[in-house]
């Protein structure tokens, strides 16, 4: 089929409460989840897996860590809530708040961009 391309916007869960994704996707292909799998979160703007399930991502491992998106170009300085989750997710220790001024202004226009 044609490709999903365009501007994104997820939401998910984190521990520390909901967090939206704002980003970009350009892919030809189609994922449908199995049974059991579960997805990185779901679609408020954009295509994501397969442009009809709503869903987009996946998330699994024995502690939900292990991610894979379609989102890409500047994912994470785009969404500094999701970086630092995994940044401290995968260091195993709470980072100390940074200024995340200039972040969240690109996250503001990644999210506008996507139209939420």
């Amino acid at each position: 089929g044609p490709r999903l391309l365009g501007n994104i916007a997820i939401a998910l869960e984190l521990p520390d409460g909901p967090v939206r994704l704002a980003g970009f996707e350009n892919h030809a292909g189609r994922t449908y989840l199995g049974p059991g799998a579960t997805p990185l979160g779901r679609v408020l703007r954009g295509n994501g897996n397969n442009g009809t399930d709503g869903t987009e991502g996946v998330r699994g491992g024995p502690h939900g860590t292990v991610i894979g998106t379609y989102m890409h170009g500047p994912l994470l300085p785009k969404n500094t809530a999701f970086a630092d989750w995994l940044t401290a997710t995968a260091l195993g220790v709470e980072l100390d708040p940074l200024d995340d001024t200039l972040e969240g202004a690109a996250h503001a226009e990644a999210a506008r961009a996507a139209g939420v």
